[in-house]
């Protein structure tokens, strides 16, 4: 019984919100390969069972008495649920305004494609945290420049301003999607580096990450 012991119980939690975000990158990588939308919605519902799963047995934890340790590190465990949830929730509003990314016409949008997914890469377990970082400031100039033709292209008449709104709609709801991810990686990679240092039991201990 993990909620016997606390931190095992808490340890526990870590590793289902670790399920929950690989899915949601999973999820936010369908949805910039614009990949179809009927795959997406039993994703979601998967998503939304194990998130309701692990808020019920957060709220069981809360309510033990719990060491120093496992009233640290619990917070910090529902900060990583609360920016895959985000990120989920980004990633649907964007899917919802088109597949694929949005680009101007003349304007290739691979370029954007391709940064975004390094920066989904980025964010799987065991890449360095640092990686994540570089990537998202590679991004944001992508995201820049594609805001920017988005502009030139509805004052030049290009597009309705309809579609050039949907369209920077659809890139901050994915940008802020990446941005979530990589929060989360920053914040499990802190802890992970904490684990190797003091160790928890019943679980593997990674090497810190350095750099």
């Amino acid at each position: 019984n993990y909620l016997a012991v606390p931190l095992l119980a808490v340890d526990a939690l870590a590793r289902e919100v670790d399920r929950i975000g690989a899915l949601a990158r999973r999820l936010v990588g369908q949805v910039l390969r614009g990949e179809a939308a009927s795959p997406q919605v039993p994703l979601r519902q998967v998503l939304e069972r194990l998130d309701h799963a692990a808020d019920a047995f957060a709220e069981r934890i809360a309510r033990a008495a719990m060491s120093p340790m496992a009233s640290a590190r619990l917070p910090d465990v529902l900060r990583v649920q609360r920016y895959y949830q985000t990120a989920v929730a980004r990633a649907a509003e964007a899917a919802a305004l088109g597949p694929g990314v949005a680009h101007p016409p003349q304007w290739p949008a691979e370029r954007c494609v391709q940064a975004a997914l390094e920066v989904l890469a980025a964010c799987e377990p065991g890449v360095p945290a640092y990686r994540s970082a570089e990537a998202q400031q590679a991004m944001e100039q992508h995201y820049q420049d594609l805001k920017a033709q988005w502009l030139l292209a509805a004052a030049q008449g290009q597009v309705r301003m309809e579609a050039m709104e949907a369209g920077l709609e659809q890139a901050s709801a994915l940008r802020h999607a990446l941005q979530q991810l990589g929060k989360a990686r920053q914040r499990s990679a802190a802890w992970d580096a904490a684990l190797a240092t003091d160790g928890v039991a019943g679980r593997p201990i990674p090497e810190a990450q350095h750099g």
